[in-house]
């Protein structure tokens, strides 16, 4: 389908989870008997468009990911350390990418360590979209009200939330774009959220797809409960 471009993954997973209130990173507590980030790892490692699996992982897990993630594992083709901020992990890993020849004509895919329950419809349509147009982001509706509000406690007025989506990853780009254009944002000493911002920061197009409601970026207790359910549901 992509016979002149490489489909790489990178899976972020640098992350400490203070919000998770655990003594181990939030990536390694198990979602019915299997680890939350190798449920991640596998969903891609089942794409027969992927070409390999890349990690950011914090330094001091490398021992345990080499161990029991990595080890014989042929889809993961490089292991990186994570940053200070996210986009000093995701540069990091496209770093790693382009140092291994691996960047120029490809597909990268940035995928939260925690977001175990992508589709393979998801997939597939993210490298079809960034394939075509360079970015793609799935995103969901919001189905609440949303209210934007002072800081003294009061409501300042309701806002459309036809106009908003919410984003998931895993986000899709033109990998050799989206390392040039991190290179720019650091050099300006710039901070985003997400990889897309990257191009929306330097006045880019972003392309969004229709995202997953079951695809849970897994941060809190309350979502390990939640995502416990799904992974008995699959």
């Amino acid at each position: 389908m992509y016979n002149e471009k490489k489909v790489y993954v990178l899976i972020v997973a640098a992350g400490s989870g203070k919000r998770m209130g655990k003594s181990i990173p939030k990536q390694f507590l198990e979602l019915d008997g299997k680890m939350i980030i190798d449920r991640t790892i596998a969903t891609f490692e089942k794409n027969e468009y992927i070409d390999g699996i890349y990690l950011v992982i914090n330094e001091t897990d490398e021992e345990f990911v080499q161990k029991e993630l990595a080890y014989e594992r042929p889809s993961i083709k490089g292991i990186t350390y994570g940053g200070k901020e996210r986009v000093n992990s995701v540069f990091n890993g496209l770093e790693f990418i382009k140092n291994k020849n691996e960047l120029e004509n490809s597909i990268i895919l940035v995928q939260d360590g925690v977001r175990p329950f992508v589709s393979q419809k998801m997939i597939r349509n993210c490298i079809e979209l960034a394939d075509e147009k360079d970015v793609a982001i799935p995103v969901l509706d919001i189905v609440d009200t949303l209210r934007c509000v002072n800081k003294n406690g009061t409501v300042k007025k309701t806002v459309d939330r036809n106009k908003y989506k919410v984003t998931q990853t895993p986000q899709g780009f033109n990998g050799q774009k989206l390392f040039d254009l991190y290179c720019k944002l650091l050099d300006e000493g710039a901070n985003v959220t997400d990889d897309a911002c990257v191009f929306e920061y330097f006045g880019e197009k972003v392309y969004y797809f229709p995202g997953l409601q079951k695809n849970l970026k897994i941060t809190t207790p309350f979502d390990l409960k939640v995502g416990e359910l799904i992974a008995r549901m699959i």
